[in-house]
């Protein structure tokens, strides 16, 4: 499956869900760096997808990265409080936000 994203990626490098699926496979195995580099890729691609902004908090949030992580469910809150629906609470993020600004 990693074979076929990757060629898929090479051959349409503007397509935002291959990026998106790279990084969810790299999650699974582990690589954690690999997969945020590639969901922050299909963020970038596809700005206004709150579900890669909130699959990209998860990942910084998982890689230890509090800041960033905060930052990006920062992003997802106000996307959810505009009207965005990802299956999620406003209240779910916020009381994780709250949670990673208390450890800086």
């Amino acid at each position: 499956a990693m074979i076929r994203l990757r060629e898929l990626e090479q051959a349409a490098p503007a397509f935002s869900p291959v990026a998106a699926q790279l990084a969810l496979v790299y999650g699974r195995l582990g690589l954690t760096e690999a997969a945020i580099a590639s969901m922050r890729r299909a963020v970038a691609l596809e700005p206004s997808n709150l579900l890669y902004r909130y699959n990209l908090a998860i990942l910084l949030d998982r890689g230890g990265l509090a800041g960033d992580a905060a930052a990006a469910y920062e992003a997802v809150l106000q996307g959810l409080t505009a009207g965005g629906d990802i299956g999620v609470s406003p209240e779910q993020v916020r009381t994780r936000l709250h949670y990673l600004r208390s450890l800086y």
